[in-house]
């Protein structure tokens, strides 16, 4: 039996200005039932002298030093050597609201595969800024919350907001893809359908810091996002039908990786790259996966399916109206 309730796995890569935000207020917590491992994935700044500088203080907290590889490749490894009973990955230019983050802890004593949380968008020089609520529920399989979250959104996808018990992820080999971005997406649309027994609640717990320079948000990022994004949509479906998933659910599956791809394209803020992608989307008749019969799916697929043109342009601007701005 571990003598640790959670791990908590910590990637860093050049955040040495912010990774002390990071982990000191957690650490000072004393709680002997928190492994903390911080994977330094070959960062070329200060980071690992800061991780070593804080180790002395704080000599329980795990450093592993290894060549850059990538944030999955960092998760990978901390997975590894990971002893508790929960695993939560938190990244090291963001935090932690203490309070909230025990209140969420409380839960590792029901026995869930997945315990999910929430989070705020956090800024330098203004408020915090909740994100969506989450669908609210206790004790049902990731299938049925899945089937009702992602339907009416009320689902967000990092893994940073959810706890994974160990032995949940060992059963099932569950890794992240390395090398590619939205690498989340890949991740829990594996382990939430198997898991056997989920709660969620609405307890913002997870301070999201947003920087320009950080992966998320990089515009020059779009083409190898979407492309990334079609590579795990074509994993997804092949691990689905791996698993059987039933015919309902694989609908609800295959509307969430359509409407996926097409929020990675509109995205492409480079139109020449945009442009270049278009009849390839296009091809790909993503209103045919689009199944529910609630109105906003239908207006969708047919907007989709005879003006694609237009359902893109207008889809790109309420994005860009929408979205949370640095």
């Amino acid at each position: 039996m571990s003598i640790f309730d959670i791990s908590i796995i910590i990637p860093v890569y050049n955040t040495g200005k912010l990774v002390e935000k990071c982990l000191l207020p957690l650490l000072k917590l004393d709680d002997d039932s928190l492994e903390v491992i911080c994977v330094n994935d070959g960062s070329k700044d200060d980071s690992l002298e800061i991780l070593r500088e804080i180790n002395e203080q704080f000599p329980k907290m795990k450093i592993i030093n290894k060549e850059n590889g990538g944030l999955s490749s960092a998760r990978n490894c901390g997975l590894e050597v990971a002893t508790g009973k929960y695993i939560f990955f938190l990244d090291s230019d963001d935090w932690l609201d203490i309070e909230s983050f025990l209140s969420l802890k409380d839960y590792c004593k029901g026995d869930y595969d997945i315990i999910h949380g929430n989070f705020d968008y956090t800024y330098e020089d203004q408020d915090p800024i909740k994100n969506k609520p989450q669908y609210e529920v206790e004790g049902i399989s990731g299938q049925e919350f899945l089937s009702k979250a992602l339907l009416t959104n009320q689902f967000s996808i990092p893994v940073w907001i959810n706890l994974y018990k160990r032995s949940f992820l060992q059963d099932n080999e569950l890794k992240f893809m390395e090398g590619i971005l939205h690498e989340d997406e890949e991740f829990n649309m594996k382990a939430f359908p198997l898991a056997n027994s989920i709660i969620s609640k609405n307890i913002y717990f997870y301070e999201y810091f947003q920087r320009p320079n950080s992966i998320t948000n990089n515009a020059n990022n779009g083409e190898k996002r979407f492309l990334d994004i079609l590579k795990i949509s074509d994993e997804i479906h092949s691990y689905s039908r791996l698993h059987q998933f039933n015919s309902s659910f694989m609908k609800v599956i295959d509307t969430y990786m359509a409407l996926v791809i097409i929020s990675g394209y509109i995205r492409i803020q480079d139109k020449t790259i945009a442009n270049k992608y278009y009849s390839k989307v296009k091809s790909m008749k993503l209103y045919q996966l689009i199944t529910p019969f609630k109105l906003e799916f239908q207006v969708l697929r047919i907007m989709l399916k005879y003006c694609p043109k237009l359902f893109f342009t207008l889809y790109r601007l309420y994005f860009d109206l929408t979205s949370k701005k640095i």
